[in-house]
């Protein structure tokens, strides 16, 4: 689901519940421009964050527990 500022939804897509929610993003976001994108740690992959990059976004993304390699985010962003 993306939101507004105010937390409304206003895009969202459904998966079979056995699919991972990280394979509807970039689809998700395809079309929409944002200087920041939050997600939680189920969002936290490579190729999302340099898909990211490459669109002119900033990851607001916390690394998950078993990270190898946890990057810095600023999570007042």
């Amino acid at each position: 689901m993306i939101a507004d500022a105010l937390g409304n939804p206003t895009r969202f897509t459904l998966a079979p519940e056995q699919q991972h929610d990280i394979t509807q993003a970039e689809a998700l976001i395809s079309s929409y421009r944002s200087e920041y994108v939050i997600a939680d740690k189920g969002y936290d992959t490579q190729d999302f964050i340099d898909h990211l990059a490459e669109e002119g976004m900033v990851a607001v993304i916390p690394a998950r527990a078993n990270s190898k390699a946890p990057r810095d985010y600023n999570r007042h962003s």
